[in-house]
């Protein structure tokens, strides 16, 4: 069983090849996962994790995590960016502070360019600024798209109201990964008054 804790995708109900099971015996599979409740393959199963395998709720809650050893502080739990997995343990010079590291670096390659930190301190640091970043742009984005729709010409109504969901799904799920349940669910309500709208007016 890896150090990162038992409480991994091989042994989680919503991993497809445990049919539902939370199982010890998925710890011996070291078969790619496929997580069924966040629609996301799971390359390293017994080193990913997130609070559904505890909660056994299927709405997804929180990041997807993988882990990492830090030698003053053990095995930590690092998110992942927008559902990629963060390369650790990786030579690297810190994005944040400049200074580089051996063992313990971070890296982010589904951004360009790539960007490297030294550790999870500091890859927490640019997590959480760009997701909050991310999330205020996609709530303009559906704001922006919903108050087009208005101006449309005859017909082109439809296609800003789905650029309006599309922002507002996207903002709803960087809300529930960054556990903001109040913004969440103002999102959501948002979204469904957004639909409300075009289907009494459209």
């Amino acid at each position: 069983m890896p150090n990162g804790g038992p409480d991994n995708c091989a042994t989680c109900g919503f991993n497809r090849n445990n049919a539902g099971q939370w199982t010890v015996g998925g710890a011996d599979n070291l078969t790619p996962g496929y997580c069924t409740i966040r629609a996301l393959e799971v390359s390293t199963p017994h080193w990913t994790y997130c609070k559904n395998w505890h909660t056994h709720s299927n709405v997804p809650a929180g990041p997807v995590y993988t882990a990492m050893y830090e030698s003053e502080d053990g095995y930590l739990r690092v998110p992942y960016y927008r559902r990629e997995c963060p390369l650790t343990g990786v030579e690297t010079t810190c994005y944040v502070c400049g200074d580089p590291s051996l063992l313990s670096g971070i890296r982010v390659e589904n951004v360009s360019p790539p960007l490297e930190f030294c550790g999870n301190e500091h890859y927490l640091v640019w997590w959480f600024d760009t997701m909050r970043t991310e999330l205020a742009r996609c709530r303009a984005a559906g704001e922006q798209a919903y108050s087009d729709m208005y101006d449309a010409v005859f017909g082109r109504a439809a296609g800003y109201y789905s650029d309006a969901k599309d922002a507002f799904l996207e903002a709803i799920v960087i809300a529930g990964e960054l556990e903001l349940p109040q913004e969440q669910t103002a999102l959501e309500a948002r979204l469904e008054h957004i639909k409300s709208t075009y289907c009494s007016q459209f």
